[in-house]
């Protein structure tokens, strides 16, 4: 027979795996799930105004996002995310921008 104690423990140890396990797999879902909401695309800063900078990227699409250290004419790669609308890119958005040197 189980002592209230042996029986907290195992309890316990039941909580913290399924929350171990719960855990992990939202982070390998959510890791999967990146690649198919998110592109790259290579833009040109057209325009910095303040903290708002301009981009167009290779196919024409111009894009304002927040930033700073840019300026015009620098070479940069828009990471995109699609908000899981492919065949619409309006409601795209800017995610994060990487200068290329």
């Amino acid at each position: 027979m189980m002592t209230n104690k042996r029986k907290e423990d195992s309890l316990m140890k039941i909580i913290v795996q399924t929350v171990i396990a719960t855990t992990v797999m939202s982070i390998l879902l959510y890791c999967l799930s990146w690649g198919n909401t998110h592109y790259v695309v290579k833009a040109t800063i057209t325009r910095v105004n303040s903290s708002i900078i301009t981009a167009t990227d290779e196919r024409g699409y111009v894009w304002d996002f927040e930033g700073s250290g840019l300026h015009r004419n620098d070479k940069v790669k828009l990471i995109m995310n699609s908000q899981h609308t492919d065949l619409y890119i309006f409601d795209d958005t800017v995610d994060d921008v990487r200068l290329i040197r």
